[in-house]
């Protein structure tokens, strides 16, 4: 998002010592940009009204949700919590990892939570 996009972030900022982590500068351009790419991917997201965080599901199991700005002002990079009803996450994902492969029952509406 970073590369497509470099004037949604400040990129002389960083957040403390961890790369990648920049002040975002358009926060809805960012959200919306983040939510196409996971959306293209076959996943079923969406944004969370009135906030920075989005869901995301990749099957009918389990869903996530993800605080992509920082209270600060930043990009949040960190862990998931699975929304209930639901199983725990068998892994963890965070921004800069590849999401996993199965994404069976899944929708590609940002309109509804899948």
């Amino acid at each position: 998002m970073v590369a497509a996009h470099p004037d949604y972030f400040v990129l002389g900022e960083l957040q403390g010592q961890v790369s990648g982590q920049y002040r975002v500068r358009d926060r809805d351009g960012f959200i919306q940009g983040v939510l196409a790419i996971l959306q293209g991917q076959g996943m079923c997201a969406f944004r969370i009204p009135e906030s920075d965080t989005i869901q995301v599901k990749g099957s009918n199991d389990f869903s996530e949700e993800y605080e992509l700005v920082s209270g600060r002002g930043f990009i949040h990079r960190g862990s998931l919590r699975a929304s209930a009803p639901a199983p725990p996450p068998t892994s963890r994902w965070t921004w800069g990892s590849r999401w996993p492969a199965s994404t069976s029952g899944s929708s590609a509406s940002g309109a509804s939570a899948g």
